[in-house]
């Protein structure tokens, strides 16, 4: 049965103990912000009982919900009213089989503490953790590692559903890491987990059959065809599921920079592309006559090209391999991607009219991502997440280059010394400085040499603004535009932030203020040319729907 049936994005279903009600997530094109709202299963009309904010579980009784908000992790009465903090730090937790405690996700760490308060008990750690589920029997508490950003956009990297004891102890891996693997939710006799995969390429709802020790008995199995939901939550008998069906497309518009001051995404109404697909990144061509962009829309992403002057779109690429993060060289001749499979990027090189890819990084590290051209096209460098990825730890990224020796050959990979932290891969001038950042997230120049980075004329700037990837540097070389990433609790908004290099200012050129046609958080699509910013807007439609479910009763 369809819930929900608005135009917009309803998500994040969370069916409560007894199966009557559904808390989920609402924005439509109207909206100024995000919501939570309540429906009966039997009909009737939604009821908000919560402004800005994501639920994220019921409690056994049914009185009170978990939500995650820009005061953090609270608790809530169900039909509404203040709540209650856990943790202002927390991003995703669940409630106890007793509902006597809460366990909760605070950067990359797992805590349980009393759902009134109390100390928190440290349980375990691990990158990119996030949508805990305890086990109905209280032993356990299953998680998911990995791709956080498909909560955005339904990002298609993998994940890993894994069960750790609720006391603490050794984490058991209970699906594979080379697929996409999200939203844990128990079945009545704790040794059922259902999950939603792309094991067999679509989502479907899986089933994971557990042991008394909490390890896997044989592979996940499928038990829906063709359901394609985004994430699921079972009724606490295991009679009802509560799931939602997401499309994502994403198109590429452009706007004229302003001189001063920014300018809303909203006054962007003419798409440069507007088919049906979903493009991350894009690249504009040094002379302004070709974009490169990567697109699922001959299924698998792979790199594209199409003239900005019109003309059919030619694909560069193909293969079993999704293609992502494309660069143009500055003689327009090559472009760069990184490719994933089975969890590992690796970049590549292939001619503009397409034909066989080179692969230019070593191949050595897991993680080989988001290649950038020198602006002189002697080198490209990529990115390697170290250990400290994903903490506060400097730096974040280690980053490997080669150097073009003639045409169609390249050095081997060498690693490129730096002296602080390195967030974003911006050249500063045709090769030999990059834009860093220090501990207080001033501006750096750094060296690729290795030497001394030298802090910039610039103010500091707040971490949200660089992200992970590649900045794009302007076609007159005067300036970097970056993206800032925002929190999930702002609506989905973002901004374009202008880094002009002769004296270092920072200023917003654009803002991406309209939260039902949001910029990926998880994609680099701008791209600058003759002070025109190219750039994505994406395009979100999820509905709720419940079914009834046989089998899994206690």
């Amino acid at each position: 049965m369809q819930l929900t049936r608005a135009a917009g994005l309803e998500e994040f279903p969370t069916i409560a103990p007894d199966g009557k009600t559904v808390a989920y997530l609402a924005v439509s094109a109207s909206d100024t912000a995000r919501r939570v709202e309540l429906r009966r299963t039997d009909g009737g009309d939604a009821v908000q009982i919560a402004g800005v904010s994501m639920p994220t579980g019921w409690s056994p009784t049914g009185d009170r919900l978990l939500v995650y908000s820009r005061r953090g992790m609270e608790s809530r009465p169900a039909l509404g009213g203040p709540g209650t903090v856990i943790d202002a730090g927390a991003t995703s937790a669940c409630w106890s089989p007793d509902g006597a405690q809460v366990a909760y996700v605070k950067a990359d760490s797992l805590f349980v503490r009393g759902s009134s308060g109390g100390t928190p008990r440290f349980v375990t750690s691990a990158a990119q953790m996030h949508s805990p589920a305890w086990s109905p029997n209280g032993r356990f508490i299953a998680f998911v590692l990995g791709n956080r950003s498909y909560f955005w956009d339904y990002n298609i990297a993998t994940s890993q559903v894994v069960l750790v004891p609720a006391n603490g102890g050794a984490t058991v891996a209970l699906t594979s890491d080379d697929g996409t693997s999200m939203s844990p939710t128990w079945a009545p006799d704790s040794r059922r987990l259902l999950i939603v995969s792309t094991q067999s390429g679509a989502r479907d709802v899986y089933q994971i059959n557990i042991d008394d020790d909490g390890r896997p008995r044989g592979e996940p199995g499928r038990i829906s065809t063709g359901l394609n939901p985004s994430l699921i939550s079972l009724s606490s008998d295991g009679t009802r599921l509560a799931y939602s069906v997401a499309t994502y497309y994403t198109a590429v518009y452009k706007v004229p920079i302003p001189k001063t001051g920014w300018i809303s995404s909203r006054v962007a109404q003419q798409p440069v592309t507007n088919d049906r697909e979903v493009i991350e990144s894009i690249d504009i061509s040094r002379d302004g006559a070709w974009m490169a962009f990567n697109s699922n829309r001959e299924g698998i992403s792979q790199i594209f090209r199409k003239s900005l002057n019109g003309g059919p779109v030619e694909q560069l690429t193909h293969g079993a391999r999704a293609a992502f993060m494309v660069t143009i060289s500055p003689d327009g001749r090559e472009v760069a991607f990184h490719t994933l499979a089975r969890g590992l990027r690796r970049v590549f090189v292939v001619a503009a009219e397409g034909g066989t890819p080179t692969q230019i990084s070593s191949g050595t590290s897991p993680d080989e991502r988001n290649p950038k051209w020198s602006p002189d096209g002697s080198m490209l460098a990529w990115m390697v997440p170290t250990p400290a990825y994903y903490s506060s730890a400097t730096p974040f990224y280690r980053v490997q280059g080669a150097t073009r020796i003639a045409a169609g050959r390249w050095s081997a990979p060498r690693e490129i010394a730096f002296s602080g932290r390195l967030l974003t891969l911006a050249w500063l001038d045709q090769g030999k400085t990059m834009l860093g950042f220090d501990t207080a997230w001033n501006a750096v120049a750094q060296p690729i040499d290795g030497g001394a980075g030298t802090r910039l004329a610039a103010s500091a700037i707040d971490s949200m603004t660089v992200g992970f990837g590649a900045a794009v540097r302007s076609s007159d070389g005067r300036s970097l535009y970056l993206t800032k990433r925002s929190p999930l609790m702002t609506a989905m908004r973002g901004a374009v932030v202008e880094y002009r290099i002769a004296d270092g200012a920072f200023r917003e050129v654009l803002r991406f203020d309209e939260p039902s046609r949001p910029h990926s958080n998880a994609s680099i699509g701008i791209a600058e040319h003759d002070g025109w910013l190219y750039f994505t807007l994406s395009d979100f439609q999820s509905d709720v729907w419940v079914a009834t479910v046989t089998g899994l009763s206690k």
